[in-house]
């Protein structure tokens, strides 16, 4: 194939990758606690034939951490945060984040979310109560208190997607770089009996999915008509 038909699968490549990024937004734009995904894109020059030719690369993508809207939902399972870091779970596949909030308290005294994985402590341990004692507490600062008693203190991480990330579940990812533990301040506090929604903006991300999609449409009619001239040429060679 010619130089043109290289460059327009590329095109088509990285525009499926931003169309299943913007697809999978659109789908959790009511996902407590998600956080919108993006990619970027770099061009990659190649010496072909006499001159340069530019090809479309993926470069990074990374997670938008800005905050959802937070509701009071009065359930003293629900917990928000008010700031930037986020919740650690535990999950049959490691450790992930998440910044989704919804709990329940297992027949063993675990803090779960609603996939039945663990809420994890600053150490990364487990948070355990006791199921059969009074309602849990959980301080602006994490604390989380039992009967007057302080029991555990909850984790908060840092994270960072710039290095880029895989998402776990729904609203929950794996960075690349480890996030390390935040103590709770005026910028890190915890809100319980609120629930932090999605920041996906979904107007907004349903009309970028419709550009792209042309976008992929013009690449596709672009390949083809190159394919038909390649073929026309050959015709026209062997025919003499």
């Amino acid at each position: 194939m010619e130089a043109g038909s290289y460059v327009a699968l590329s095109g088509q490549l990285v525009l499926q990758e931003r169309m299943s990024i913007l697809a999978g937004n659109i789908a959790n734009a009511n996902t407590p606690g998600f956080k919108a995904g993006s990619i970027d894109f770099r061009t990659v020059l190649a010496e072909v034939g006499t001159g340069g030719t530019a090809f479309a690369a993926n470069a990074s993508s990374t997670l938008d951490m800005s905050s959802g809207g937070v509701s009071k939902t009065g359930n003293p399972l629900d917990l928000a945060i008010s700031g930037s870091a986020t919740f650690a779970y535990e999950s049959p596949q490691g450790t992930y984040y998440s910044r989704d909030g919804r709990l329940t308290v297992s027949a063993d005294g675990q803090l779960q979310n609603l996939q039945r994985h663990q809420l994890l402590n600053v150490s990364l341990a487990p948070v355990t109560v006791n199921p059969n004692a009074g309602p849990v507490t959980v301080g602006r600062d994490g604390s989380i208190v039992q009967e007057g008693k302080s029991i555990d203190q909850l984790g908060l991480f840092s994270v960072s997607s710039a290095e880029g990330y895989s998402r776990r579940g729904t609203a929950g990812f794996v960075p690349s770089v480890q996030p390390e533990p935040v103590a709770s301040s005026s910028q890190n506090e915890i809100l319980q009996g609120f629930l932090e929604g999605s920041n996906v903006n979904a107007i907004s991300e349903m009309v970028n999915l419709i550009e792209v999609s042309r976008a992929f449409e013009s690449v596709s009619t672009f390949a083809d008509k190159t394919l038909e001239a390649e073929r026309n040429a050959i015709e026209v060679l062997g025919s003499r």
